[in-house]
């Protein structure tokens, strides 16, 4: 499928399923599905390693639900339909969470990070180590 329609359909979408990995070495395995999720601002539905970076982001961006408890699955899908049936769709996640990954964003955040290491004890406001 081409990659400008794949998007279009996530844009139409109601959720965004991510599935991923549950085993502990993918901690750290983002993948770059989820910043096109952000990107089209709809809810997400994360299932794998409820202690990932991806479930952490979705959890501090407010961006849906990662778990891997049937219950909570359950209660989620049914607040979900809830709404749909009440406002006739989801409501799209905020600007703010497309807005935070971009690539300007993370550049810039990158950038700082960068600048900051490059800094000297003293002009961090830190006092030099001891000799």
């Amino acid at each position: 499928m081409p990659y400008a329609r794949s998007v279009a359909l996530q844009r139409r979408a109601d959720v965004l399923l991510l599935m991923q990995s549950n085993d502990p070495l993918e901690q750290g395995n983002v993948p770059a599905k989820l910043f096109e999720y952000f990107a089209v601002r709809r809810p997400i539905l994360g299932l794998g390693l409820e202690s990932g970076v991806p479930a952490r982001l979705i959890a501090e961006n407010d961006a849906g639900l990662f778990s891997n408890d049937p219950g909570r699955i359950s209660r989620q899908l049914l607040e979900w339909v809830a709404q749909k049936r009440q406002q006739g769709e989801l409501p799209r996640l905020p600007a703010t969470v497309r807005q935070r990954f971009t690539r300007e964003d993370q550049f810039r955040q990158l950038e700082r990070f960068l600048a900051g290491m490059l800094r000297t004890p003293a002009e961090a406001g830190a006092e030099p180590p001891a000799a």
